[in-house]
């Protein structure tokens, strides 16, 4: 009962002191909160200013498929590239069903891919040029498609080779701020649009249309595009035909697979930095072994600052947020998100419950810090931390409250 009691104090006592304390965390550990619970063990803070409780920075990247997403990644930098392939889904059953669709019956008049640029841009935003060429494909790709997998610095790959005639050529300007509706027309060539709904209607002959790629031509920025609203794809391939014994124009929408891909440098191995898109992941250990073993953790902090020099930030701004991970040796995954500020500062507060997991694990613990919600597969920011070797005032930052029980010191 005694014990239950005390236990009681000391929360009530770390509630009343906790914003006190994180205001005062530049200081060395020290004894703080004796007053408010007279009788009992006393209330420490510790940070990494004064204890090495963070270390063993580094970042790594693991290529992922990216099919189908609502948007998709368009252009190019001086240091990365996005590109795209497609696949035509379906073909309308008023052509594969009616045989006066054959070579000699039918014309098509006109063949655009609509695609929706939207507000996200990286790189020289201030050149809104779109400029790219379409490649048609020589293969399908598997469903584990990654840049590493397809592409190649020569141009020429099994799937594409940009020595190969363009099927479409395009160059035009993007507005910088446009609504959902608007749409840019990119004109492809009729003859081989043709050549695919012809081979529509032969189940052989459709096994060798593959589809198309589009690659960046000269761009100096990467921009975002919608490609799937409400559940429906709004990127089509629209074409328009004529039966050469009719005025009359059919316009048909075709449904395509999209994969998107994106390539960057790759991130200095002992940095801390996180790109969207790329699965670009940083980590650093956090070690409790300079705290004393009984230390029973009631509050934490975590804050991580961004290195603005180093980092390549788009259109929108910094990420809203970032997720940190942790795996315990036993039990579930630990998620968490954090909330940035106009300092460039990212804080994990009220951390205390996820620290003290790791305290009664007693090893160090490696946390992954990462993007979340839309900019984990949609935007490309390059977001770099100070490290673990920075200042002080620029380190990662970890501010800890404990208090050590009578007999365990």
């Amino acid at each position: 009962m005694r014990r239950s009691l005390w236990l009681g104090a000391v929360e009530l006592a770390a509630t009343v002191c906790f914003a006190a304390l994180l205001s005062s965390c530049n200081d060395a550990p020290s004894i703080v909160g004796s007053e408010l619970v007279p009788g009992t063990d006393m209330i420490y803070t510790a940070s990494t200013d004064s204890l090495p409780l963070i270390g063993g920075d580094s970042t790594a990247h693991t290529e992922l498929p990216l099919l189908n997403s609502a948007y998709f990644l368009l252009g190019s930098t001086p240091t990365a590239d996005a590109r795209a392939f497609f696949e035509v889904l379906n073909y309308p059953a008023s052509i594969a069903g009616d045989s006066s669709y054959s070579d000699s019956t039918f014309e098509v008049t006109s063949a655009n891919l609509q695609i929706y640029p939207q507000h996200y841009g990286v790189g020289d935003t201030l050149d809104k040029t779109l400029a790219l060429n379409v490649y048609e494909l020589k293969k399908f790709w598997p469903a584990n498609v990654t840049w590493d997998s397809i592409w190649s610095g020569t141009g020429s790959t099994e799937y594409y080779s940009t020595a190969d005639r363009p099927i479409a050529t395009y160059s035009g300007t993007m507005p910088s701020i446009v609504p959902d509706s608007t749409v840019i027309n990119i004109p492809f060539d009729q003859a081989t649009v043709k050549r695919w709904i012809v081979a529509s209607r032969d189940t052989a002959a459709r096994k060798l249309v593959y589809g198309f790629a589009l690659v960046p031509s000269g761009m100096k920025h990467i921009r975002q595009f919608r490609n799937i609203t409400s559940g429906v794809q709004s990127m089509r391939l629209r074409v328009i035909t004529r039966k050469r014994n009719d005025t009359i124009p059919f316009i048909y929408n075709l449904d395509m697979t999209v994969a998107g891909f994106v390539n960057d440098l790759d991130p200095t191995p002992t940095s801390l930095t996180i790109q969207g898109s790329r699965n670009v992941k940083a980590s650093f250990t956090v070690s409790l072994d300079s705290l004393p073993a009984g230390a029973i953790i009631m509050g934490a902090d975590l804050r991580l600052t961004v290195d603005a020099k180093s980092s390549l930030i788009g259109s929108l701004g910094q990420d809203d947020k970032i997720g940190l991970d942790y795996q315990p040796p036993t039990g579930q995954r630990i998620s968490i998100d954090s909330k940035s500020d106009s300092s460039g500062v990212y804080r994990f507060a009220n951390i205390g419950p996820l620290i003290d997991i790791v305290r009664r694990h007693r090893q160090p613990a490696r946390f992954t810090i990462r993007t979340t919600g839309s900019s984990e597969f949609w935007t490309m920011n390059r977001t770099v931390f100070h490290g673990s070797t920075a200042a002080t005032a620029l380190r990662p930052r970890l501010t800890l409250i404990y208090t050590v029980p009578t007999g365990s010191k």
